[in-house]
């Protein structure tokens, strides 16, 4: 934020920002956070985090996959050759 006026101020367009996030993505929930009991850690110390979504690998890929779904971009499996 404090740096986005001097970015843009020489440019065309305006950009004002309000409240911005920030996204950490890293790991793999699946392989990393087995135990339980790091699992509610995880999930404690991210659900806490102000201003700051920690996503991991595999939950990003999991959405990704649920909106090409939604919006029919899955691939058909390509067809055998004869």
């Amino acid at each position: 934020m404090a740096n986005l006026r001097a970015i843009t101020e020489n440019g065309k367009h305006k950009i004002s920002a309000f409240s911005p996030k920030c996204v950490l993505i890293l790991g793999n929930g699946e392989t990393q956070l087995t135990d339980p009991d790091m699992r509610a850690s995880f999930e404690l110390f991210r659900g806490d985090l102000r201003d700051v979504d920690i996503v991991t690998y595999d939950e990003l890929f999991r959405k990704a996959e649920v909106l090409a779904r939604l919006f029919n971009l899955v691939r058909s499996k390509p067809e055998s050759p004869p």
